[in-house]
């Protein structure tokens, strides 16, 4: 198996429509034809496959980034909403924590259809 961020060019000196679409299809990067007339075209699809697996790796570190830098944020809000709920001397429950909690339990048992104790 290919890596991903391989970048395959087939050379060929029997390109036909069916066999470059079907390599391209497969998985090639690019291809080229035999015999080369200009060896800059060899160096242009060269140069730009290999911009290609610089930029895949380039985004896979983003990507990871972009991960650790979520978990991080939701770690953080964790704590930013402890902090907004308990009280910093006591670490007890506050006042508007307990109203939003019987605001909700009051929702769900008049969505389940049971009635509240007064």
């Amino acid at each position: 198996m290919i890596a991903p961020e391989t970048a395959v060019i087939v050379m060929t000196s029997h390109a036909s429509l069916e066999s470059v679409t079907g390599a391209l299809r497969a998985g090639a990067y690019d291809y080229l034809t035999k015999p080369f007339e200009e060896i800059e075209l060899i160096s242009a699809v060269v140069n730009r496959a290999a911009e290609k697996v610089r930029l895949a790796g380039e985004n896979r570190g983003l990507l990871e980034d972009l991960r650790r830098k979520a978990e991080e944020l939701e770690s953080l809000n964790a704590t930013l909403q402890d902090m907004a709920n308990k009280d910093g001397l006591t670490g007890l429950f506050n006042h508007r924590y307990f109203r939003e909690a019987l605001d909700r339990e009051i929702a769900r048992a008049r969505r389940h259809d049971r009635p509240s104790r007064s």
